[in-house]
């Protein structure tokens, strides 16, 4: 014999329930792509209430309704089974049960001797095998979107998934990566709360090792950001997991940007600013927010949390380490621009054109600024075209060359009363000349005053230098001029870190003498 009890209510037809005809279905929720995510019951019981004692009165027959209605409310236990011989009984159906629907029916006695009722009840079964979890719909999403930033570093590039085609152009490309992970809760009366249940389902995927190398293979993660969204009234619970990703390998930690500009001045000279920001990167440790541990045992546990995230002076770690590789290739950037190929000839091409008028390597000015908050480094380096300096090393520069050539001697007689001024004559001979060499060098100033010694490379450039205008070497042809030196002096100013190397000769005209040292063109 088969019996219903809901609760503590049993049907039996002695107390004027007899037990209703019994109909089962079971339906099955799937995601999108055909996942079971969840199993149901739903449970549809048809009956009649009839007069118990043989009594009769409408009265009677609508408390006896009312009766029934105030046990089917949600929250109880359903059981069907059967009753063996010996009294003992053997569930067949069992479970917490929620009320779709409850209705009393019309009977042909127009309600004079019977009530009948429809029933209807559901009851979740919890899906088993890989987590517990009652939802009734699920979203697992992931996006990439190609942002317009660009790392510009000199390494390889690590090949990305080929499926994913995406176009890697100059420089390393950067992508947004997004995950919204979410369930829409089932609500289970005496038990979760429909959001307790969504949340259940999101924390198990989370730490169900779901591979993140598979999903984004050839790609690093940085900068995660979780935000996570609780609708009340849809029982949903939803978390979305954002990320910067570069290509594996082709930065470290680092995104940057820069322009260039260029100018010209009075002089012809060109002058080249490149001002760019680096952005420090936080790099995203898997472990540390895809696992149970940082998650929490249960679903009242946060996962609003970013235990992933590192600190972030990392960030500003990686804009400084980023930055000092950056400064290796600035001056190849500056030079890249120094040509101008739109004047093949003419005054552009000889003070602009890179053979005649090579950039200078040592930056003009360079300008630097640091940010620990946002974990960024600013800058702006200028070049020019200003000649190339002499001295390895040396700051700034200045030769100079002071010439007094010889002049005719000439004898001046007076003569009383002559109108035209003074006869002169000359005597047949030249006066000695003199030639002053100059050499300023600025170099990096010292560390400090001890132990302090200019060097040596430096210092025979300087005085080689300067020897290679003696005026002998200039002006003698084959050796038949003579220069003695009549002055050599040197200056250090120690703390300034400037040098000066001062040398005159003194020399007498030679055969085949030039007019002027300079070369010209």
């Amino acid at each position: 014999m088969s019996y219903i009890k809901y609760g503590s209510f049993q049907f039996a037809a002695v107390s004027g329930y007899p037990v209703p005809q019994v109909s089962i279905s079971r339906e099955y929720d799937r995601d999108g792509a055909g996942k079971q995510i969840g199993e149901k019951l739903i449970i549809g019981l048809e009956g009649q209430i009839y007069y118990a004692s043989g009594e009769r009165g409408f009265q009677l027959l609508l408390q006896a309704e009312s009766g029934l209605r105030q046990n089917f409310v949600d929250g109880k236990n359903f059981e069907l089974g059967c009753t063996g011989v010996g009294g003992g009984t053997t569930p067949l159906v069992t479970g917490i049960a929620k009320i779709l629907r409850y209705s009393a029916d019309k009977t042909n006695d127009r309600w004079l001797n019977t009530i009948g009722y429809t029933i209807d009840l559901e009851i979740n079964i919890a899906v088993t095998g890989s987590g517990i979890y009652y939802v009734s719909s699920v979203q697992d999403e992931w996006s990439m979107e190609t942002l317009e930033d660009v790392s510009y570093v000199n390494s390889p590039i690590a090949s990305l998934t080929p499926n994913l085609q995406f176009n890697i152009g100059t420089g390393y490309p950067h992508y947004r990566v997004t995950r919204v992970l979410g369930a829409i809760g089932k609500y289970i009366p005496n038990g979760k709360s429909s959001i307790e249940n969504a949340k259940d389902w999101v924390k198990y995927q989370i730490v169900s090792g779901i591979s993140l190398t598979g999903m984004l293979s050839g790609l690093q993660l940085y900068n995660f950001i979780r935000s996570t969204s609780v609708n009340n009234t849809d029982g949903s619970y939803r978390i979305t997991d954002t990320w910067l990703a570069t290509p594996s390998g082709a930065v470290s930690g680092y995104a940057e940007s820069f322009s260039i500009d260029t100018a010209y001045d009075n002089t012809f000279q060109k002058t080249i600013t490149i001002q760019g920001t680096v952005k420090g990167l936080e790099p995203f440790n898997t472990g540390l927010i895809y696992n149970s541990t940082n998650i929490g045992s249960s679903a009242s546990g946060s996962l609003m949390a970013n235990p992933g995230r590192i600190a972030s002076e990392s960030k500003f770690k990686n804009a400084i380490s980023g930055y000092s590789g950056i400064k290796n290739v600035m001056f190849d950037r500056a030079r890249s621009f120094i040509d101008n190929p739109n004047d093949a000839s003419g005054i552009m091409r000889r003070f602009f054109g890179r053979s005649e008028s090579p950039l200078n390597p040592v930056p003009y000015g360079i300008t630097e600024g640091f940010n620990p908050t946002e974990g960024t480094v600013t800058y702006s380096w200028v070049y020019n075209n200003r000649p190339l300096n002499l001295i390895s090393g040396s700051i700034s520069e200045t030769l100079s060359v002071n010439d007094s050539f010889p002049t005719q001697q000439i004898a001046e007689i007076f003569i009383l009363g002559r109108r035209l001024g003074p006869i002169l004559q000359d005597l047949g001979t030249w006066t000695t000349s003199n030639r002053d060499v100059t050499f300023e060098v600025v170099m990096p100033k010292p560390s400090s005053l001890s132990g302090l010694k200019f060097p040596r490379t430096a210092y025979q450039a300087i005085t080689g230098i300067v020897e290679s205008l003696n005026p002998s070497y200039i002006f003698g042809a084959g050796g038949s001029c003579k220069a003695f030196v009549k002055a050599n002096i040197e200056n250090w100013y120690i703390s300034e870190g400037r040098f000066v190397k001062q040398k005159t000769w003194q020399w007498t005209r030679c055969d085949g003498q030039q007019i002027s040292p300079l070369t010209l063109y």
